[in-house]
């Protein structure tokens, strides 16, 4: 059977299903959200810092309690709310006549982030397990990332190219795909097995953090997700309107994404061979010393 056929039906065609979902969780609209911003008269520089502010903030706070609610709710309707968060923060940037639509936006936008993280993969993992595939989820999860990666690539170019002319159309084209995306989501099929979880009770909350915090290592953690989200954070927003202030074009601005696109796609294409060769320690210290260049060379 070939795993990635549209043919597949029942748990089976989740797989491919998964494809469309990787391409349209992608935002391409990310090359021109802060032009875009900047074009509203209440609007300052630091309204960009603030907006990454809230956007990083909000993506902080709602990453541990969502993977309590997921697992409460279940994978499936955690993956639904992840896209109607998606689709909603669109129409946000869609209908924006203020900045106020762009912060609303970048909370739905954590929201989206937050329910699909880890979700994704748990029901990708249970689905491989319906059908006694568990043991090929990294070469599975790998080719269908690197789908998500590669036919966005023309997504990118198209609302880019759209965004020179006009951004709401852009953005309006981005809104079709997510509605694409939670019709896609709404027709998987919950698998047989899944994991069982301890329903969350808020009543133990106090004893988790002690948990938390009893762990020697979290303190680490804490330190480099704290600098990694203020590398970016005065990056991220200010890139696309510095570019565009030394002549670029929205169009190149999404030429240069695109690209990036490619290389990340084809990584993943070996991520198979990658996990055979390379221990956890070692892909975390090659990612460490990349991220680092990477900000210093943006520095």
């Amino acid at each position: 059977m070939n795993i990635f056929s549209p043919k597949n039906t029942g748990v089976a065609g989740n797989i491919w299903k998964y494809a469309i979902l990787y391409i349209t969780n992608k935002r391409p609209y990310i090359t021109f959200l802060t032009i875009f911003l900047l074009t509203f008269p209440d609007t300052t520089v630091k309204t960009i810092g603030l907006l990454s502010l809230v956007g990083q903030i909000a993506g902080f706070l709602l990453e541990v309690p969502s993977g309590y609610i997921s697992d409460y709710l279940g994978h499936k309707r955690a993956l639904v709310i992840a896209k109607i968060s998606f689709l909603l923060s669109s129409l946000c940037y869609v209908l924006a006549t203020s900045t106020w639509y762009f912060f609303v936006g970048a909370i739905l936008l954590a929201i989206g982030i937050a329910m699909n993280s880890g979700t994704q993969s748990a029901f990708l993992k249970e689905s491989l397990d319906d059908l006694n595939l568990s043991t090929q989820y990294s070469s599975i999860s790998g080719k269908l990332r690197s789908i998500g990666f590669a036919i966005p690539i023309l997504l990118i170019l198209l609302v880019s190219f759209v965004g020179d002319f006009n951004f709401r159309i852009g953005f309006s084209i981005v809104l079709v795909t997510d509605l694409i995306g939670l019709i896609t989501v709404c027709t998987l099929i919950s698998p047989k097995k899944q994991y069982e979880t301890e329903e969350f009770r808020f009543r133990n909350i106090k004893k988790l953090f002690k948990t938390y915090t009893s762990l020697g290592w979290l303190k680490y953690v804490f330190f480099i997700e704290f600098m990694f989200a203020l590398g970016f954070g005065v990056t991220g927003g200010f890139k696309n309107p510095f570019q565009e202030s030394l002549g670029f074009s929205v169009f190149a601005l999404g030429v240069f994404w695109a690209i990036s696109r490619v290389g990340i796609s084809g990584v993943l294409l070996l991520s198979g061979k990658l996990k055979e060769r390379l221990t956890l320690k070692n892909f975390i210290v090659i990612q460490a010393c990349l991220y680092t260049i990477l900000f210093l060379g943006i520095g």
